[in-house]
């Protein structure tokens, strides 16, 4: 496991500006999206599989730089929304579940 180097993202974001990265983060997503439908309903899985871990591991790497981007409080804010959203979804249908997230400072 690596982790990324926090001043070498921001580097990137400095160097190249938000906008166009977050440009590469979208494209990125792109492309992850189409290596899994061609996984999805093209019968060479494997090849598609190894294209899809390529575009996953660029769409983590424009992820870090997006941390950077976005204001990661309010990003949070939202996140524990969704996941209380979903958790209320799941009590509907009986479900077990682990709880979904621990609040940290």
């Amino acid at each position: 496991m690596i982790k990324v180097n926090p001043d070498f993202t921001r580097f990137l974001v400095n160097q190249y500006g938000k906008d166009a990265q977050l440009g590469t983060l979208a494209e990125e997503g792109i492309e992850f999206s189409k290596e899994f439908l061609k996984y999805l309903f093209r019968h060479d899985t494997d090849k598609y599989w190894k294209n899809m871990e390529g575009e996953f591991a660029d769409l983590l790497i424009m992820t870090e730089q997006g941390k950077i981007i976005f204001d990661m409080d309010k990003i949070h804010a939202i996140m524990k929304w969704k996941l209380d959203r979903l958790c209320k979804r799941l009590d509907e249908s009986c479900l077990e579940y682990p709880k979904p997230y621990t609040e940290v400072d």
